[in-house]
């Protein structure tokens, strides 16, 4: 469990610090990123950015991306981690086919991977839509910049309270 979690969190704090390093310093950078992504991983929302939160990256998918992968991750949790990697494992060796590795999955694994992608995929949609046209969050983006924001909407609004808009501006 700590070798995962220290993977996930140093691959994080390695990616977000291409962004803080140039923006704050050598320092600075690294603290930030390192705490970005302890506190994404944990679902945690907490952030030392300031009072806009992750707001100034709306349009960074460096950032967006590697901060909405460590709070799925860690939503996941360690018991499906495990199973995926067993079953992977079997599946790299063709020890069993792709077939057989969705069934082998456990009850839990697939339950929580099915309602992970459901409430992400089906949360973003509804925000895509619903502030499509909507100039004070994502109405002015580009479209590749909506449907990114959507997702990361999704993802944090659930657990880890980030934002990248204005939350009192919604539709």
């Amino acid at each position: 469990i700590i070798r995962y979690t220290g993977l996930f969190e140093s691959i994080g704090a390695v990616l977000l610090s291409f962004v803080m390093i140039p923006q704050f310093g050598i320092l600075k950078g690294i603290w930030k990123s390192v705490f970005l992504s302890v506190s994404a991983f944990c679902n945690a929302g907490f952030d030392i950015i300031g009072s806009d939160s992750l707001a100034p990256y709306v349009h960074d998918p460096l950032v967006c991306f590697t901060i909405m992968a460590l709070i799925v991750l860690g939503g996941l949790g360690f018991a499906v981690w495990f199973d995926l990697r067993d079953k992977l494992t079997l599946l790299w060796k063709r020890d069993i086919t792709w077939k057989k590795f969705r069934k082998s999955l456990t009850l839990h694994t697939r339950l929580v991977l099915g309602m992970t992608c459901i409430l992400i995929f089906g949360t973003a949609m509804l925000i895509l839509l619903m502030e499509f046209q909507n100039p004070e969050t994502i109405g002015n983006f580009t479209f590749p910049e909506k449907i990114m924001t959507s997702l990361l909407e999704s993802v944090t609004l659930r657990t880890a309270g980030f934002a990248t808009i204005s939350y009192g501006s919604l539709m």
